[in-house]
C-alpha cells in the first residue's frame, strides 16, 4: 500500500545521479576548449632542372639477315652415295660435304681422253697428208716452170698439161689444209668435252661455297639426286658479321641529316666508310642497353614514297654467333651532342590535356606548368618548353600531394646528371599516356 514520500526526504537510488550530474557539469565546464587546427603544408621533394649537352640519339626497330646463305644443290644426276658433316656445324670453305657416285663420271672422262687422243692422231695424219700434197705441188709447179724455160722445144700441148698438174697439186694441198683444219677443231670439241666429263666427276664432290654453320640434310644416303633439276641438299648460313635492317620515316631522315655537316650522312663512298663510318647500336629482345656497336654500310637509294620510310642496313660482328637471322631488334643511332634541360621522369604527369610539371613558386604555392616533352636519358627527360626555366623548383616526388593553389612545404635536392643518354627516341611518346592526373 502506498504511502506516499514525505516532505524532505530522499529516496536512496536518486542521490548519487545527483551526485553524478554535479560532477559532471563540474569537469566540462572547467576543461579546455576543443578548436579546428589547419593540416600543416604537405612536404614534397623539389629541385631545379637540369641544363647539360647530352647526345641525341634515335631508335628504331629492325629485323637481322645473314650476310651470306647459299643453298647447296646436287649440279650433276646420280645415286648419293655418303655425307661428311653433322647437322649444324661450322664448316669452311671448300670442305666436303657429299659424295655422289662417281663411276659413271669416272668413265665419261676416260672416254673423253680417248676422244681427244683420236682427234690428235687424227690431227697427225691429216698433217701427213698435207705435207705430201706440198711435196706434189711444188714438183708440178718445178716441171711447169723447166717447161716454160725450154721455149720452142716444148709445144702448147705440153706446157698446158704442165700448167694442170699445177692446179690440180695445189688443190690437192688446199684439201689437206682443210683436213688439217677440221682435225684441230676435232681436238678443241674432244678438249672441250673432257673438260666437261672432268667438271662433273668434279661436282660429284660436293663442297661448302662458304664458311658458315651447315643445317640439316634435305636428301639421305642412297636416293638418286640431280634429275631434272639440282636437288637442294642443305643450307649453309654465315652469321659473322650480320646484317639488320631498320626503316626510318621521312621526319627522323631530314632530322638525321640535319644533326650532321654532310648532307647525305648516309651515302658514303668506300674511302670515307672506312674513316668516319656512321655508328648504329643493336639490342636484343632480352637487353636492355644496346651492346652491340656496327656501322651502317648501306642505305637505300630514295624515300618509298608509298610508305614514307627510308631503309637503311647496318653491318654487326658476331663472333659469338648471339645475334640469330630473323630476329626483331631495337637499333638506336647517335647524332651530335645538344644543350638540353632534364628532369626527373618521376616529376611529370598526364593528362588528357597532355604532360605537365608541378612546380613550386617563391610563396611555396604549387602551380602547374604545361610542358612539351623531348628523349630519354636514363631515369631523365628533355623538355623542350619554354615555360620551363633552370630557376623553377619542380616537384620530382610527392606529385599526387602537390594540388595546384596548395601550399606546400618543400624539401630541395639537387638533380643527379644522367651517367649516359641511352635510349633516345625517334619521336616523343604521345603526351596523352597514362600518368598522375591533375587535381
Amino acid at each position: 500500500m502506498y504511502r506516499g514520500r514525505r516532505r524532505g526526504e530522499c529516496s536512496c537510488g536518486a542521490w548519487p545521479i545527483a551526485v553524478a550530474v554535479a560532477t559532471a557539469t563540474v569537469v566540462v565546464g572547467c576543461g579546455p576548449r576543443n578548436e579546428f587546427q589547419p593540416r600543416p603544408p604537405a612536404k614534397v621533394t623539389v629541385s631545379h632542372p637540369l641544363r647539360q649537352q647530352v647526345v641525341e640519339r634515335l631508335e628504331f626497330t629492325g629485323t637481322t639477315s645473314a650476310i651470306e646463305s647459299v643453298d647447296v644443290r646436287a649440279r650433276v644426276e646420280g645415286f648419293l652415295e655418303a655425307i661428311h658433316f653433322t647437322e649444324g656445324q661450322e664448316v669452311n670453305a671448300g670442305d666436303l660435304l657429299f659424295a655422289i657416285d662417281p663411276r659413271p663420271f669416272k668413265a665419261a672422262v676416260a672416254r673423253a681422253e680417248a676422244d681427244v687422243a683420236l682427234a690428235k692422231a687424227q690431227l697427225s695424219q691429216a698433217k701427213a697428208s698435207r705435207d705430201r700434197a706440198g711435196a706434189l705441188r711444188d714438183n708440178a709447179d718445178a716441171r711447169f716452170r723447166r717447161a716454160q724455160s725450154a721455149g720452142a722445144a716444148v709445144t702448147t700441148e705440153e706446157l698446158d698439161l704442165r700448167r694442170t698438174e699445177v692446179a690440180s697439186a695445189q688443190a690437192d694441198f688446199d684439201a689437206a689444209e682443210a683436213t688439217v683444219a677440221s682435225a684441230e677443231a676435232n681436238i678443241a670439241a674432244a678438249e672441250a668435252a673432257l673438260e666437261n666429263a672432268r667438271l662433273d666427276l668434279e661436282f660429284t664432290q660436293v663442297t661448302a661455297p662458304i664458311t658458315g654453320r651447315v643445317g640439316e640434310r634435305m636428301v639421305d644416303v642412297g636416293n638418286l639426286v640431280g634429275v631434272g633439276e639440282p636437288t637442294l641438299l642443305t643450307r649453309i648460313t654465315r652469321y659473322d658479321p650480320i646484317y639488320a635492317y631498320f626503316t626510318v620515316s621521312e621526319s627522323a631522315y631530314l632530322r638525321w641529316v640535319r644533326m650532321h655537316d654532310d648532307a647525305e650522312p648516309l651515302r658514303r663512298d668506300e674511302q670515307r666508310q672506312q674513316d668516319d663510318p656512321t655508328i648504329v647500336n643493336l639490342a636484343l629482345a632480352d637487353e636492355q642497353d644496346f651492346p652491340h656497336q656496327g656501322v651502317i654500310d648501306y642505305a637505300d637509294l630514295d624515300i618509298e614514297s608509298s610508305t614514307g620510310t627510308y631503309l637503311v642496313r647496318g653491318e654487326f660482328p658476331n663472333p659469338r654467333r648471339v645475334i640469330a637471322p630473323g630476329a626483331f631488334v631495337r637499333l638506336q643511332v647517335p647524332l651530335d651532342p645538344v644543350e638540353a634541360l632534364l628532369i626527373e621522369e618521376t616529376a611529370i604527369g598526364h593528362d588528357q590535356a597532355g604532360a605537365y610539371l608541378r612546380v613550386v613558386n617563391e610563396k611555396n604555392v604549387v602551380e602547374t606548368v604545361r610542358v612539351a616533352l623531348g628523349n630519354h636519358y636514363g631515369s631523365m627527360r628533355a623538355v623542350t618548353s619554354e615555360e620551363l626555366t633552370e630557376d623553377d623548383w619542380v616537384v620530382v616526388n610527392g606529385l599526387q600531394m602537390a594540388r595546384p593553389g596548395a601550399e606546400v612545404d618543400p624539401q630541395q635536392v639537387a638533380s643527379e646528371p644522367p651517367a649516359d643518354s641511352p635510349g633516345a627516341q625517334s619521336e616523343p611518346p604521345s603526351s596523352s599516356s597514362t600518368g598522375g592526373d591533375e587535381q
